[in-house]
């Protein structure tokens, strides 16, 4: 059986605490408001557990929590101090607890998850009984008061030089003089961290072999102190003092190191994630609000190496992750110097987004760009290889998308799925780069200077619609009346006059007989010459991927 003592002002909070710990079988709860009459039955029948309100009836919670872990017989008992009010300097005074629990709307369940902790621990046992008789006791916490004016002065000094000292060596140069004008000290040794600071007091050398040793060790702190000890309450307010010095630098460490965790998680975050994101990410609080997502405009970039199979045949496995990370490096460069933001790599693809999380009043345009950069760089790469970019522009459904414990932020929805179909294409019509009749007309609209060819108006798995698309190329590269006859012959085909179109697109072959979106022209013509279609609507049905 585990026997629990809580010192709490508030009998419904007393009732609470006690009907919730005794519902467990191992918990014998007995609650005290006055504070002296809990400590006189804490000395007669001693507890395996405390747990103090820092607001009592007669006497401070910081003070009933000096009382008991100043006792030697009492010191060892494990205490879950809690507080309602914020305020550095109350908090200094609940530094002995074992734990410390901020008041709020959960804080009953905190406290009994700190209670079921050290229910836990092996080897819990009850402090040896020793009675006091309130006289005793009320002795003993004037003690306390007394030094309360003391310690409080020392605390503020220590606290105004800790808010507006910004670097470690100053703030513990701070520490050595006030603890040197306040008490008499030989020297003082404080590690932190990796860093030694140590000071000597010369005047008092020769009375070396008088001076008393003290050490405090926390995680990476200890501090290491030799002082003339002149009264009992001189030597318990230093003890005090380091106390409170090894606290607010444990908590200046805690500080430092969760910041440079923290700069460290962004700055790795901000790899997978765009920093509009992560930030925004930061100020949700709850797991169920990073799960929401928004309709937007987007225009989508899917890029794909042409033949990589054979590309990975000649590398070995370092050497494909080498070659895979100088090539994802490139793209994402040019990307996001337009303001696009990878979403994912894909084996060797690249899924990325112009319009999310920032927008522009240009997406597109930024997505061409974007686009003929990524040729260029892989153009400039000594390997030797292509890739195909599709583009597309459209409303998308954004936002972290997943399990509760595992999401990315991304985007899904059929603009998505036809940027990744015409990127599929690219090898199909042997062009860099495809995009949608969406993206053509947003561009035709804003005067873009981007060329484009008509590449075909086809009906892609798993669309219901047609829709035309293009090739965005530099078009004087193409022969003296190639693009000009070329359009003639894609008016005819799509008017269904194969003749007329045959012989423009043959034409259009003696010019460019490489030209691999004429060959494919000429096979249709020839074949609708001989078995027509039914129905001819100017579409093509594309039946793979």
């Amino acid at each position: 059986m585990i026997k629990i003592i809580c010192l709490e002002n508030s009998k419904s909070l007393s009732k609470t605490l006690i009907t919730e710990l005794k519902s467990k079988e191992d918990f014998e709860v007995e609650c005290f408001s006055h504070a002296i009459e809990g400590i006189i039955e804490i000395h007669k029948n001693p507890p395996n557990l405390l747990i103090i309100s820092s607001l009592l009836k007669d006497l401070r919670g910081a003070d009933a929590l000096e009382y008991i872990k100043n006792d030697k017989y009492l010191a060892s008992i494990p205490v879950i101090m809690y507080s309602t009010v914020t305020n550095t300097m109350n908090d200094i005074y609940f530094n002995k607890a074992d734990s410390f629990i901020r008041r709020d709307e959960n804080f009953a369940q905190k406290i009994i998850n700190e209670v079921d902790k050290y229910s836990k621990i092996d080897g819990i046992s009850t402090p040896e009984s020793i009675s006091k008789s309130e006289t005793e006791i009320l002795l003993d916490i004037d003690k306390i008061y007394q030094n309360r004016d003391i310690q409080n002065i020392f605390v503020k000094k220590l606290l105004e030089n800790f808010l507006i000292l910004e670097t470690m060596d100053i703030l513990i140069e701070s520490f050595f003089t006030i603890l040197f004008s306040s008490f008499t000290l030989s020297s003082l040794n404080i590690n932190f961290g990796n860093k030694n600071y140590k000071k000597t007091f010369e005047k008092f050398n020769n009375y070396k072999n008088e001076y008393q040793k003290f050490k405090i060790e926390k995680d990476n702190i200890s501090i290491f102190i030799e002082f003339l000890s002149e009264s009992k309450e001189e030597e318990y307010n230093l003890k005090f003092a380091l106390d409170v010095i090894t606290k607010i630098l444990h908590e200046n460490y805690r500080y430092n190191y969760n910041v440079e965790k923290a700069q460290k998680l962004n700055y790795l975050f901000k790899n997978f994630l765009p920093e509009k994101v992560v930030d925004d990410l930061l100020n949700r609080k709850t797991t169920k609000s990073l799960m929401t997502g928004e309709k937007r405009e987007v225009a989508v970039i899917f890029s794909h190496i042409k033949k990589f199979n054979e590309l990975e045949e000649t590398l070995s496995a370092e050497g494909v992750v080498n070659f895979l990370n100088k090539h994802f490096s490139g793209l994402s460069t040019r990307i996001k110097s337009y303001g696009g933001e990878i979403n994912k790599f894909i084996g060797d693809a690249v899924f990325a987004m112009v319009g999310a999380p920032l927008s522009f009043n240009d997406n597109e345009e930024r997505a061409l760009n974007a686009a003929k950069e990524m040729i260029e760089f892989v153009e400039s790469c000594p390997e030797n290889y292509k890739i195909g970019i599709g583009i597309h522009i459209g409303k998308a459904i954004i936002g972290n998308i997943g399990s509760e414990d595992n999401f990315d932020y991304t985007a899904i929805g059929d603009t998505i799925n036809l940027a990744a179909r015409l990127e599929s294409l690219c090898k199909y019509y042997n062009v860099n780069i495809l995009v949608s009749n969406t993206v053509f007309e947003a561009c035709k609209r804003k005067n873009s200077k981007t060329e484009f060819r008509i590449v075909d108006t086809v009906m892609v798995q798993g669309k219901k619609e047609a829709t035309t698309i293009y090739s965005a190329e530099d078009l004087n590269f193409y022969p003296e009346n190639f693009i000009h006859t070329y359009n003639k012959g894609i008016k005819m085909f799509s008017l269904g006059n194969w003749n007329f179109a045959l012989d423009y697109f043959n034409i259009c072959y003696s010019l460019l007989p490489s030209d691999r979106i004429v060959e494919i022209y000429i096979n249709r013509c020839k074949k609708f010459l001989i078995n027509p279609p039914e129905s001819w609507d100017g579409a093509i049905i594309l039946d793979f991927k």
